[in-house]
C-alpha cells in the first residue's frame, strides 16, 4: 500500500463541495449594505453569477461522463470514478482502434477493394 504524505497545515478556508456528487444549494439574496466591507469583496450578483455558471459547468460535465460510462461496456454503474472512466475509455477506443485495422487488413488480403487500390 501506498503511503499517504502527510497535509500541510491549512491556510485557507476549506472548500465546500468535498463528495462525489454536487447538489443545488439555495442562494439568500444580499443585500450588500448590510455586508461590511463591501467593496473590498466581489459584488453579491457576480457572486451568484458565478456561483450557477460553476454549478452549471459541473453539471455539463457530470452529465457527459455519465454518457460516456453507458457506452463503455467495462465501466461498473455506480462504482467508477471519471478517472477510471476515462482510462477505460482510452482503453476501448484503442480496441477498437486495433479490431478496425485487423478489420481493414483481413478485408484486403481477401481481395476487397482491390480495383479502386492504385500501387
Amino acid at each position: 500500500p501506498r503511503a499517504i504524505p502527510p497535509r500541510p497545515p491549512q491556510t485557507s478556508a476549506p472548500r465546500k463541495y468535498h463528495g462525489r456528487q454536487t447538489r443545488k444549494i439555495p442562494i439568500p439574496s444580499i443585500d450588500h449594505h448590510q455586508v461590511s466591507g463591501l467593496r473590498e469583496l466581489v459584488p453579491p450578483t457576480r457572486r451568484l453569477a458565478h456561483i450557477l455558471s460553476e454549478q452549471k459547468r459541473r453539471e455539463k460535465i457530470n452529465a457527459g461522463f455519465e454518457e460516456l460510462k453507458s457506452v463503455i461496456p467495462e465501466c461498473a454503474p455506480n462504482t467508477d470514478s471519471k478517472a477510471t472512466i476515462l482510462r477505460k475509455a482510452v482503453d476501448r477506443i484503442l480496441e477498437l482502434e486495433e479490431e478496425l485495422r485487423r478489420y481493414t487488413d483481413s478485408y484486403h488480403r481477401i481481395g476487397g477493394g482491390s480495383e479502386e487500390r492504385e500501387e
